[in-house]
């Protein structure tokens, strides 16, 4: 036991809460997704939202923006396009690569999604006071950056 943290009891452990976390923020919005029957899973959002924030990114950007394998991406946005949710154009400057862009259904869908995802976040501030949330996502970033 080192700084008062005991990596024993699995319960009360730093990475099994983070874990829980993670997983009950990606089922929140997973349920929300098919209960408002948005015909979109969660990892389809995930590479819409990163389309939201600069639309046109290529293959690669999205991969390392979600810390994934470009070639995992592939089905994904194959998918999203057969929703006509996003569209793949060529890249001028380098041919083998295509960007990723927004169709209009795909821009339209960001005003549908957005207030599941601020809800969410309204849970979030109603549980924490501002400066713990600071500090907590402190804290989280000092310890991706010292493990990574």
């Amino acid at each position: 036991m080192e700084n008062g943290i005991n990596f024993i009891n699995l319960q009360d452990a730093l990475p099994r809460k983070v874990s829980n976390l993670q997983t009950s923020i990606k089922n929140y919005i997973s349920n929300a997704l098919h209960q408002n029957q948005f015909n979109i899973t969660l990892e389809m959002y995930l590479v819409l939202r990163c389309l939201w924030e600069v639309d046109g990114r290529n293959q690669q950007e999205i991969a390392n923006i979600l810390y994934r394998d470009k070639a995992s991406l592939t089905n994904l946005i194959d998918n999203l396009e057969k929703r006509n949710l996003v569209s793949r154009v060529q890249n001028e400057v380098d041919r083998r690569s295509k960007n990723i862009f927004l169709t209009k259904e795909g821009q339209q869908m960001k005003q549908k999604v957005m207030p599941i995802i601020q809800n969410l976040l309204d849970i979030i501030e109603e549980s924490t006071t501002p400066e713990e949330l600071q500090l907590t996502l402190r804290v989280l970033d000092k310890l991706y950056l010292k493990i990574k």
